[in-house]
């Protein structure tokens, strides 16, 4: 298990954003993912997610992310009311995902991982549909950019659209 500094360049990569769900009120709905792009399972625990603002969590227990594999954050851990999500890490403390404009920014022992900030008009906005990191640019200066996001095209839960937990579109 990788769980001191030292992570690899693109170690851990923001790769899906629901930012707006429509299937449930957004307090309820958001949640984002991360993909371990390493050939290692990582224990996330001491993870601190931070926007440019006042908004924060910190992991604080094991989660441990397979090597290639996804991690899903959520704000409600309850499937029945989050749109039929099964999160990995449910977070508590003063964490929002803004509709409009905002960041996620992971640090782990102080080391910047990854961040991605996004905007109106041109990052993908339909509300109900996640923001998706095109599958063949997992990356952490790619996921900086709005052209490597679309619009989420699968289904999932009570209706809304997007693939947590799994690959997404190429």
């Amino acid at each position: 298990l990788v769980d001191e500094g030292g992570l690899p360049a693109n170690a851990l990569i923001i790769t899906e954003i629901m930012k707006d769900p429509s299937a449930v009120n957004d307090a309820d709905g958001e949640w984002f993912e991360v993909y371990n792009n390493t050939a290692v399972a990582m224990d996330l625990e001491g993870l601190v997610v931070t926007d440019a603002g006042s908004n924060s969590f910190t992991v604080g227990s094991t989660l441990v992310v397979p090597a290639y594999d996804y991690a899903v954050f959520a704000k409600n851990g309850d499937p029945g009311v989050n749109g039929g999500l099964t999160p990995d890490h449910v977070w508590s403390g003063t964490f929002d995902i803004g509709n409009g404009e905002d960041e996620i920014i992971l640090t782990f022992d102080g080391e910047e991982l990854d961040r991605v900030e996004y905007d109106d008009p041109d990052w993908p906005d339909e509300p109900g549909q996640a923001m998706a990191l095109i599958l063949d640019l997992y990356d952490t200066v790619l996921n900086d950019d709005f052209a490597s996001w679309c619009g989420a095209l699968t289904a999932y839960g009570d209706g809304d659209f997007g693939s947590p937990g799994a690959d997404n579109l190429s």
